[in-house]
């Protein structure tokens, strides 16, 4: 292995993650540590949409620089402004980091190579190349010599960052990048279930494991299912074995059931390559599978980034009402900057960051309304509380309007942001969202999600049962 990339690209996210947590803190104030395990997307994120906006006059290890020092400017004025990070948890959520690169590391050293036996890689190995030569973004397209890339180019534009800012080549620089982004994913669900887990009164710790763990290394029951269905009473195995094994059979037994179940369900035969091919005419790939597979694929490396909108989202709702400016800055700021990194690295997740900034200045404690000067915000809050159930529904359907007005304004300023690429820029063509598509079947979808449907709908029951009791 050569050490020396690696040492470098340690070196490189330390700098990040220090950049970032003056910013963290000014914005996670409400949430263990101040947001220590955030600093790392807090910094790259507008590292990113920097070097995206730069880049459309000129491109190269300059441009780099440039977003750099901005993004320094933003951290010494977050700290003139009083933001004190909790070094100490910075320090200790970088170690995390360390752990989540190691392991992807670990597979990467093991079989590094970049084929085009693995999906995409070729592709995204050029489409790096492309962009290090780049002079003006968007770069020349590899495959259609002297035409502009017609492709979503927000991770492969990163992973060459990384690689120039440390002086990596990048048949390195690319299977560091899938490091790097997998040890972001690593820390970011770590601060996630520590924060939601610290909210009810249990431990950080524990909280951070749990979610580093379940998110970063777990994944679909489907593995789980397909390994008991041996042992599952004949009743419903028939059921079972349709649901879980269908499709595999379909696409690579010639409908060979037996043969595939036979195939599948033991544990010293099986392979990952078939755990995402479960519900019929798709692919589920939980973020372990696509980290592991080793494409640049935007729907793989947008995981960190969608925790990370998750993480703003819930700091908006810890935020309290009277911290009016910090709420815009995390809805507005932090979750409008996610949204519009989505729109170049990865669009179908640009409306994930909408809808979590309705959820939560829909939830949120705050009314919505009180994101508006006084004057305005009075207007628009009910002037007595409910009386009863339709006063109640009335004022709630309220805050959801409210709330969805927000979660556009998110939309657009996402919209903004990618606007060289959405808008101005050369979109590659697609098919849309079909308005009623093929419905999937239920069974085969609980096999991937059964479990997280469970676990959901228990802690609802649970949690919302005795608060449709306190309802007026």
């Amino acid at each position: 292995m050569q050490w020396l990339p690696v040492l470098a690209y340690l070196a490189l996210v330390a700098a990040f993650t220090a950049l970032g947590a003056p910013i963290a803190a000014g914005l996670f104030r409400h949430l263990p540590r101040k947001g220590a395990a955030f600093a790392l997307p807090t910094a790259l994120v507008p590292f990113a949409i920097l070097i995206f906006w730069i880049g459309q006059l000129t491109f190269g290890l300059h441009t780099l620089v440039l977003g750099l020092g901005i993004v320094l400017a933003g951290s010494v004025l977050a700290w003139r402004r009083g933001a004190r990070p909790d070094w100490p948890a910075v320090a200790a959520m970088y170690g995390v980091f360390v752990v989540g690169f190691g392991i992807m590391l670990a597979f990467r050293a093991a079989d590094p190579a970049i084929t085009a036996a693995a999906g995409e890689q070729f592709l995204h190995f050029a489409l790096v190349n492309t962009l290090e030569r780049a002079e003006q973004l968007p770069p020349e397209d590899v495959w259609f010599a002297g035409k502009p890339l017609r492709y979503y180019y927000g991770t492969q534009l990163q992973v060459a960052s990384l690689a120039m800012l440390t002086g990596t080549a990048m048949r390195y620089g690319f299977n560091l990048g899938i490091a790097t982004f997998y040890g972001m994913l690593f820390v970011v669900a770590a601060g996630v279930g520590g924060a939601l887990v610290s909210r009810r009164g249990g431990s950080v710790r524990v909280g951070g494991v749990a979610g580093a763990f379940f998110v970063a290394l777990g994944g679909a029951a489907t593995t789980a299912v397909r390994l008991a269905t041996p042992y599952l009473p004949d009743s419903i195995r028939g059921i079972v074995e349709q649901a879980a094994f269908g499709f595999v059979a379909q696409r690579f037994e010639g409908g060979d059931l037996a043969a595939t179940v036979a195939n599948l369900s033991k544990p010293l035969d099986w392979g990952w390559w078939y755990t995402r091919y479960v519900v019929p005419g798709t692919i589920q790939e939980v973020p372990l599978y696509s980290f592991v597979k080793a494409d640049l694929h935007g729907h793989t490396f947008a995981n960190p980034y969608v925790l990370f909108a998750g993480a703003l989202a819930l700091a908006y709702y810890a935020t309290p009402a009277a911290e009016r400016k910090r709420r815009l800055a995390l809805l507005f700021g932090g979750l409008g900057a996610v949204a519009g990194l989505f729109g170049f690295m990865n669009t179908w997740s640009l409306p994930t960051a909408a809808g979590l900034a309705a959820l939560a200045v829909g939830a949120a404690d705050a009314h919505p309304a009180t994101l508006l000067r006084d004057s305005l915000a009075d207007r628009l809050q009910p002037a007595s509380d409910p009386e009863n159930r339709a006063d109640w529904l009335a004022h709630e359907l309220w805050r959801v309007a409210l709330a969805a007005v927000a979660a556009g304004i998110v939309l657009a300023i996402g919209v903004a942001i990618a606007s060289p690429f959405l808008i101005f820029g050369h979109v590659p063509s697609n098919e849309g969202i079909g308005f009623l598509p093929p419905r999937s079947p239920l069974p085969a979808f609980l096999v991937m999600y059964g479990g997280l449907v469970t676990a959901f709908a228990a802690y609802v029951v649970a949690r919302g049962w005795p608060a449709v009791d306190d309802l007026p």
